[in-house]
């Protein structure tokens, strides 16, 4: 399952029963979940732990915490988006050659 809001990550934890926070640490540490999924169950074990420790979640600092967890994901995927553009780079050089030496002859 993708991890798109902290609802999502609420049900993946409930269908997993009492256990199903602690899978969700045992996942994060030992690295298992990676990319938009990680941030997204970093920061639901983070509220949860507030919660836990009888932290009040006020409104004002749910929406702080999805607004950190939209720039994160934001800044995950302008990395994955580089990391695709320059093996496209790359692809398209290596284009240009063999169809200039084509075009010359040389193949």
């Amino acid at each position: 399952m993708a991890f798109r809001t902290l609802e999502d990550v609420d049900g993946w934890v409930a269908a997993k029963g009492p256990g199903g926070a602690e899978q969700l640490r045992e996942l994060l540490a030992t690295n298992r979940m990676t990319g938009t999924r990680a941030i997204i169950a970093r920061a639901w074990i983070e509220r949860y732990d507030r919660i836990a420790a009888g932290h009040a979640q006020t409104a004002a600092q749910d929406l702080a915490l999805r607004q950190t967890i939209a720039t994160e994901v934001a800044t995950s995927t302008a990395r994955e988006s580089l990391a695709w553009a320059k093996i496209a780079v790359g692809i398209s050089i290596l284009a240009v050659l063999v169809a200039a030496a084509a075009l010359y002859g040389d193949l």
